[in-house]
């Protein structure tokens, strides 16, 4: 568990800046000694101010995909039984809308940019990276991605554009069943492929290993999970 999770239980951090795991916690809390939410999510006359009030105030995380392609078949997905070999884009006046309706409220918690597809495979993601940043300025805008489309070009322009994180999980495949050997060989050569000095691991037994760096304004995560520990497995080729 990081320290800013830890941090964001405060009770001077907003609901909205609270991570996660503790966000329910706290909500839970709220709701039952602040009389103003109450009125907010049950007068049953919320009008356009009213509901921009609760989204704002209530509302964390917005998961917004900006492409539907992914060109792995994870079996963890629930969409790895459909084909998404066609890389179709989100609408620039759909996209833009939703951009214009969170800046008309001042949105200010994170956006990210992923949920079943991979971003990089985006063709218009640097574009629209500096869309949100110039727009909502205090955005906290990340991503997950595979990896594979990442080079060290690829990773200076995410930078420039205002990206702040981006998540790298390296998969293991159908035919291979994890262990902290190859999986940190697998993070070694994928900070080879980039050209960057290895971090320190962080690693737990036969569970994970995960390492972080930060790339001038913009913190990478790379990590490995053994999925099959978890119930599943977590594999899935690059096609």
């Amino acid at each position: 568990m990081k320290q800013y999770e830890l941090d964001s239980r405060n009770e001077g951090i907003p609901l909205n800046k609270t991570a996660g795991r503790f966000y329910f916690e706290k909500f839970i809390n709220n709701f039952s000694s602040n009389k103003d939410i109450t009125k907010l999510l049950f007068n049953g006359t919320t009008d356009n101010k009213q509901s921009k009030e609760i989204f704002k105030r209530f509302v964390c995380i917005i998961n917004l995909e900006t492409n539907a392609y992914c060109n792995r078949h994870c079996h963890y997905c629930p969409l790895n039984i459909f084909e998404r070999k066609n890389n179709i884009n989100i609408d620039d006046k759909l996209f833009l809308k939703i951009i214009n309706e969170l800046e008309s409220i001042q949105y200010s918690s994170t956006i990210s940019l992923n949920l079943y597809n991979e971003p990089l495979s985006d063709t218009k993601i640097f574009e629209r990276i500096k869309i949100i940043k110039t727009r909502l300025k205090n955005v906290f805008l990340r991503f997950n991605s595979n990896g594979d489309f990442l080079d060290i070009a690829t990773l200076k322009k995410l930078e420039s554009c205002g990206l702040d994180s981006i998540n790298i999980t390296l998969h293991t495949t159908k035919i291979n069943t994890y262990n902290d050997t190859n999986s940190k060989e697998k993070i070694d050569k994928f900070y080879q492929k980039l050209k960057l000095d290895k971090p320190q691991y962080i690693i737990t037994s036969n569970k994970n290993i995960t390492s972080n760096i930060q790339f001038g304004t913009l913190n990478m995560i790379v990590n490995t999970t053994n999925w099959d520990l978890y119930g599943n497995d977590r594999g899935g080729g690059g096609e």
